[in-house]
């Protein structure tokens, strides 16, 4: 099966009813089997209706049926070690390699999960906007200092401040001339849902960076980008998703400072020459 289509299990996964779980955990078992089949014998080997496996198919992502039988019949795949787990007595390589590894898997599945439709939609809107603000608090706030350094390079005026009462001002201010990037891996966070709900109110298009496709953050998005990433026993799923959050922002910028390379390069030759002056 393809790496986009565990990636998809596994984002959706706990939103799903039990009958819904037990196609899953079928697909995910038996994929070769199953992307021969028929939707009509694939559901009677689960014991669940056509319609709710026509549905499941939509509830992921596909299109329709065809499409994820599609998916499940393509051979690249991240095979059994889709994620690694560190053991107590891995040695001190083993851990660094798994820890690599794990890096990279995230990497794919996150990539696995990006569509032209989506980036398209996001480039517009950084390129129309006024103003780019930034949101992310906590652990969060590191992908988003990491967006303001980047954009800092482009022609867009952009704003970040990791203070929360700061960031709720911003948003106050801003209007449907600007654009919000918001950052929150579990998309439930209270605080950023107020700000969220600001900038709602004030029509401000929002571009959303989280772990959660069904979170209220992703539902109240204009566009929204997915992190996919797995917790182990030392390392929690909401740190192992700042390196996919951190190449999605890595991306976002490449696409809005591609198209607008000659603002784009005088921009960051003269932020060169600013710090230039800084070094021994």
């Amino acid at each position: 099966m393809s790496i986009e289509f565990q990636s998809r299990i596994k984002i959706y996964y706990h939103d799903l009813s039990n009958k819904e779980k037990s196609l899953a955990d079928y697909l995910l078992k038996e994929s070769e089997i199953a992307s021969r089949q028929s939707i009509h014998d694939l559901s009677a080997k689960i014991g669940i209706s056509v319609a709710t496996t026509s549905r499941f198919a939509k509830k992921i992502g596909y299109k329709n049926f065809q499409e994820m039988r599609l998916s499940l019949s393509n051979n690249k795949s991240a095979g059994h070690s889709f994620f690694t787990s560190i053991n107590e007595d891995d040695t001190l390589l083993n851990i660094a390699s798994k820890t690599f590894n794990t890096n990279i898997a995230s990497l794919q599945a996150t990539g696995s999960m990006l569509s032209e439709n989506t980036l398209e939609k996001a480039y517009k809107l950084l390129q129309n906007a006024n103003t780019l603000a930034l949101f992310g608090l906590g652990g969060s706030s590191v992908v988003t200092l990491e967006a303001y350094h980047k954009f800092l390079r482009t022609p867009l005026k952009c704003f970040y401040n990791q203070d929360y009462h700061i960031q709720l001002m911003s948003a106050a201010t801003l209007n449907e001339n600007d654009v919000a990037l918001v950052v929150s891996h579990t998309g439930r966070n209270r605080e950023i849902l107020e700000i969220v709900s600001i900038l709602q109110s004030n029509q401000v298009p929002i571009i959303s960076i989280t772990s959660s496709p069904s979170s209220p953050l992703a539902q109240k998005s204009t566009v929204t980008l997915l992190s996919i990433s797995e917790e182990t026993s030392y390392r929690p799923e909401s740190i192992s998703s700042t390196v996919a959050q951190l190449t999605i922002v890595d991306a976002l910028f490449m696409l809005y400072a591609s198209h607008q390379k000659a603002d784009a390069v005088k921009t960051i030759e003269k932020i060169r020459e600013v710090i230039k002056t800084t070094r021994v």
